[in-house]
């Protein structure tokens, strides 16, 4: 339920935007060497008082205008998955499958100084 809520707000401040310079970040994303086919990538600044820079990632690429400066970077993914005998047949069922040290314990960083290339093959 976190990481949706957090999927939530990355995708509710949007890809950047505002008055200050950004840098378009892109990307592609795999996990256990697949490309993450839906998914989340938030850039978190190391000050508190700014908001993340977020996209989508779709069929395993992203692209994301970001603020300069450090950034932790936090990935989430989610498939389909069937739902259960005891469940609506007609349900889309969704479940997060990237580990959480990708995500909300992410020791993941990038420094964002120009328009630049970032691939993430998370393991």
């Amino acid at each position: 339920m976190k990481k949706w809520l957090i999927l939530s707000l990355v995708l509710l401040a949007g890809c950047g935007g505002g008055e200050e310079k950004r840098f378009t970040v892109t990307g592609n994303v795999s996990y256990a060497g697949k490309p993450v086919e839906t998914g989340s990538i938030s850039f978190v600044p190391s000050d508190p008082a700014l908001s993340p820079d977020g996209a989508p990632i779709v069929n395993g690429a992203y692209s994301c205008a970001v603020r300069p400066g450090k950034m932790k970077v936090q990935i989430t993914g989610s498939k389909r998955v069937k739902p259960k005998k005891k469940d609506d047949p007609n349900l889309e069922l969704y479940e997060d499958y990237i580990p959480a040290k990708f995500n909300l314990e992410s020791a993941l960083e990038v420094e964002v100084s120009e328009n630049m290339t970032k691939d993430f093959d998370l393991k």
